[in-house]
Parts: C-alpha cells; sequence; structure tokens
C-alpha cells in the first residue's frame, strides 16, 4: 500500500517537470501571439505580416490545441506506448557502453575538425564523410542519457560533457532544452533540492524563470552559434539581453512562421510545385538516412525550408523551421494530395517504429516516458517528416544495429 502510494507521489511530482516542459512552449506562444497582435509587429523568421487581430488569435488557438491534444494523448498513453507487438527488449551493457559512445564522440569531432564534417553551413571535404554520418551520436543521445544512465560513473559525465561540446561547435544549441530537461527529470524523481523546489512552487512559475534564465543562455551561446556556422567573427551576431529573449521565445514556437505559412499558402504551394519533384517532401526524410553515393539529388527543398523560402526569395536549402503541427500538414496537403498521403502513411508507421524503439530500452520505472512526452511535444510543434524522421530516434538504428553485433546492446526475446 505503501508502495503504490510513494508511485503515485511519484507519478505527481514528475508531472510537474512535464507541465513545466510544456509551459515554456505554451508561455512562449502566448506572449509571441499577443505581442503580434498587440503591437501588429513581426516577430521570428517571417516578413510582413499583413493578417488582422482576428486571424492572429484563431490562429494561435489552432497551435495551441495541438498542444493540448499532444499532453492529453501522452496522459492517455505513457503507460503502454502504442507499438509493434512482438519487438525484443533492448539491453544495455553498462561496462560496455560508456566507452563505446566515448569512442563514437571523438571519431565525430575528429570529422568535424579535420573534415569539416557535420558543421551547420559546411561542406565535409572527405569523399568518406558517409561514414562518419553513420555513427549517429546525437540522435541516439536521448535514449543513452536515459537508458545508460550512472551518475556515479565518471565517463558518463564526461560523455555528456563532449557531446554538448561537439554540438556546439557543429553550430547546435538546442542540446542545452534537451540535456536541461532530462536533468530535471532525474533530479525531481531523486528527491534532490529541485524535487523540493517543484514541490514549493507552482510549474508554470518555473518555466518563466527557467525561460528567463534560457534568455540569459541565449544571449551568450546565439552569437556562438552563428559564428561556428558561418565561420566569422563573433561581433556580428551579438544580441541585447531584450533581444535575446525574444529570439529565444519565438524559437520555442515559431508561430511568426506559422502566420507566414497560413498568410503565404498560395506561394509556398507554387514554389512547391516550381521544384518539379514528385513527392517531394516525401523524398526529404530519405536524405539524412542514405549515403549520396545512393541517393544522388539531396538538394530538395522540403516543407520547412518552403514556407521560410516564400519570404525570402534568395534563401537557399540549408536551413528549415517546424511551424505548428496542423499547419506543416494543411501546407503539405495544398501542395500535393499524393505526398500528403505518402509522408502521412510513413509518419504512422515511423511513430509507432519510435515508440517501439523507447519501449524495448524503457525499465521498470518508465524513465522512457520523458523521452515520449518530448517526442509528442516536438510534433505539436510541427516539425517536419524528414526532421523527426531523418535526424530523430529512426537515424539512430544504425548505431543500435553495431551495438547489438558487438554486443553493447543485447536482443532478450519474450517466450511463451
Amino acid at each position: 500500500m505503501r508502495k503504490r502510494k510513494n508511485q503515485e507521489n511519484l507519478n505527481a511530482e514528475v508531472a510537474v517537470t512535464e507541465r513545466f516542459y510544456l509551459y515554456i512552449y505554451v508561455f512562449s506562444l502566448l506572449a509571441i501571439g499577443a505581442a503580434t497582435i498587440i503591437t501588429g509587429n513581426t516577430y521570428g523568421e517571417a516578413g510582413e505580416i499583413r493578417l488582422g487581430a482576428f486571424p492572429i488569435a484563431l490562429l494561435l488557438l489552432v497551435y495551441l490545441f495541438a498542444f493540448a491534444a499532444a499532453y492529453y494523448y501522452y496522459k492517455r498513453t505513457w503507460k503502454r506506448m502504442p507499438c509493434f507487438r512482438g519487438f525484443p527488449k533492448l539491453d544495455i551493457d553498462r561496462k560496455r557502453i560508456h566507452w563505446f559512445y566515448l569512442i563514437c564522440l571523438v571519431i565525430s569531432l575528429l570529422g568535424l575538425v579535420l573534415f569539416d564534417n557535420g558543421r551547420v553551413m559546411g561542406t565535409s571535404s572527405t569523399r568518406f564523410s558517409f561514414l562518419f554520418n553513420l555513427i549517429k551520436y546525437s540522435e541516439f543521445f536521448p535514449i543513452y542519457y536515459v537508458a545508460a544512465r550512472d551518475t556515479k560513473k565518471k565517463l558518463y559525465w564526461v560523455n555528456i560533457l563532449l557531446y554538448c561540446l561537439v554540438r556546439t561547435l557543429c553550430g547546435w544549441t538546442s542540446w542545452i532544452l534537451t540535456v536541461g530537461m532530462l536533468e530535471v527529470f532525474f533530479r525531481v524523481k531523486d528527491r534532490g533540492w529541485l524535487r523540493r523546489t517543484f514541490r514549493a512552487m507552482k510549474s508554470g512559475m518555473i518555466a518563466v524563470a527557467g525561460i528567463a534564465c534560457g534568455s540569459l543562455a541565449y544571449f551568450f551561446l546565439f552569437p556562438l552559434k552563428n559564428a561556428v556556422r558561418y565561420t566569422t567573427h563573433i561581433k556580428y551576431f551579438r544580441l541585447t539581453v531584450w533581444e535575446s529573449l525574444v529570439a529565444l521565445v519565438e524559437r520555442f514556437c515559431n508561430f511568426a512562421t506559422c502566420l507566414s505559412a497560413w498568410q503565404d499558402r498560395q506561394a509556398i504551394a507554387d514554389l512547391y510545385q516550381k521544384q518539379g519533384i514528385f513527392l517531394s517532401e516525401f523524398k526529404t526524410i530519405f536524405s539524412p538516412l542514405v549515403p549520396s553515393f545512393i541517393m544522388r539529388n539531396k538538394d530538395i527543398r522540403g516543407m520547412g525550408n518552403i514556407v521560410l523560402w516564400a519570404v525570402y526569395p534568395n534563401m537557399g536549402n540549408g536551413s528549415g523551421t517546424g511551424y505548428g503541427f496542423l499547419m506543416y500538414w494543411y501546407t503539405l496537403f495544398r501542395c500535393s494530395i499524393a505526398d500528403f498521403i505518402a509522408c502521412a502513411a510513413i509518419a504512422v508507421v515511423s511513430f509507432l517504429l519510435i515508440c517501439t524503439l523507447l519501449k524495448a530500452f524503457d525499465n521498470e520505472a518508465h524513465d522512457m516516458r520523458i523521452l515520449y512526452f518530448i517526442l509528442l511535444i516536438d510534433l505539436a510543434r510541427g516539425s517536419p517528416v524528414s526532421q523527426w524522421i531523418g535526424y530523430g530516434y529512426i537515424a539512430s538504428l544504425y548505431l543500435i544495429v553495431f551495438m547489438i553485433f558487438l554486443g553493447v546492446i543485447k536482443m532478450k526475446v519474450k517466450r511463451g
């Protein structure tokens, strides 16, 4: 009876950390939406917004609905994630995994330093870049963080720090939110000072404090990130503290891009047709998964890029963004019904496969629930299919299969 009560209390407190993560996105969305309606100014990666207050407010509600639906679905399914049956249990060898992951990080770092492989906006200088790209250390990182967690193992923390360094040198800073959320999740479970803080304060208040702290981090990291990407001086990308707060808040939801997608929906459809590639969005899914000597044409623009291309005619194919779950699928439907159906089909299958993979690594405490939750929130934000499939857990299957072959991961097939 006491064990059951303790588990219920733990679930309640873990739910506070999940709401904290959700509120970061919801508060950011509400702040940007309200500022857009009140001031009429444009925030984020979008041009001039010519929409009135009513359509902006309506689109804001549609965006919020996606977050609410994702959270509701999570609460109904986190104990029994939808998945394919009969998939074997995957157990990590704690003696081998940390050294193996360290080797992956070091090889990736060498590829970055010696051949500029993996840097955003960079071009690899080696014909063997596909070998480095098969080491999906980043895609596997959340699973490693949760399934191989060992706070008493120094090498575990060395790998975490090295991962953060490598990703920063590649021109990414999104790892901060991932690492921060995962660590908060475990610290709350471990009954430390953070758990007492979450007990004493509302998750909404902590989310506001988290956004404020995040803006200070963004103040320093934004210039560094872009200096790495564009190989120029940091001073050209400096922001004020207020600008860093606005930029960070907008990055959480990309609401301005959502508004732009609705406003320029016909232009987006025209640009999609301009490519002249059948099922172009569907094909972008395989770009990060298949080596270039197999998939020759990797210059296909995905929807996350086309929506920005409609705003910036001279924009290249080096970046993209999410812009709301419903808006993403709506614009894709307007562009091509065939592409919409193909992407929807592979999205459903991929979602079930990802859930199957997370469940295979799960433990008795259901720690994989936090990765499942983050996945659903990311989908609500409207991440393109190519992003969460090609650069997500499915891409990590390359590394997982290799680890199974080496005995770093062991498969246990249920009998009976």
